[in-house]
């Protein structure tokens, strides 16, 4: 047999691999769903929790099985983004400080919440997550550089973990708006 006949074989053996590979990663991330929801409940429950928060909180729980397209979405609109964060600054700001507002155990339990929720993500889309955050790294480190060229100072405020609450914050708004629309 020539490599040309073997090709079919290998294909074949490839996806029934990456199709073995990806439903283990679905069944392990099932517990760490499971504490997504009672952790993400728990924190709904905190009666000073800013509406954005919230809106947040509930987007993770609703995308915990899924969210393909908000990678993608992500992954596109990422420059974009960080441009925005750059020209509207005070908007940005004012987006940050409702989750210092947050007590301590809500703003530990919000990360918490978070990175079940990354986690979750990893397991059930792992090439496309690791590409979407190597991209929002690169694209907040060339922001931030950019910022401080033209303001004169490297900005304090500007991070990754918060680039991504901006970034599912709004993400969460086109879901639910689109769950209305289809309604």
């Amino acid at each position: 047999m020539t490599d040309l006949e073997l090709a079919p074989l290998v294909i074949v053996a490839v996806a029934v691999g990456v199709a073995v590979a990806h439903r283990r990663l679905l069944k392990a991330a099932q517990p760490m769903r499971l504490e997504l929801a009672e952790k993400g409940e728990r924190l709904l429950a905190y009666p000073k929790l800013p509406k954005d928060v919230r809106d947040h909180v509930r987007y993770l729980l609703d995308t915990a099985f899924g969210n393909r397209t908000m990678l993608i979405l992500a992954a596109l609109f990422a420059p974009l983004i960080v441009l925005a964060i750059a020209i509207m600054r005070e908007s940005f700001l004012a987006y940050i400080k409702q989750f210092s507002i947050m007590d301590a155990e809500a703003k530990a339990l919000h990360r918490e919440v978070m990175q079940l929720h990354d986690r979750i993500m990893l397991a059930s889309h792992p090439i496309l997550w690791v590409l979407v955050e190597l991209e929002i790294k690169l694209v907040v480190q060339m922001g931030i550089v950019v910022t401080t060229l033209v303001r004169g100072r490297v900005p304090a405020t500007v991070d990754h973990d918060r680039v991504m609450n901006l970034i599912e914050t709004r993400e969460g708004k086109f879901f639910w708006h689109s769950k209305k629309l289809a309604a």
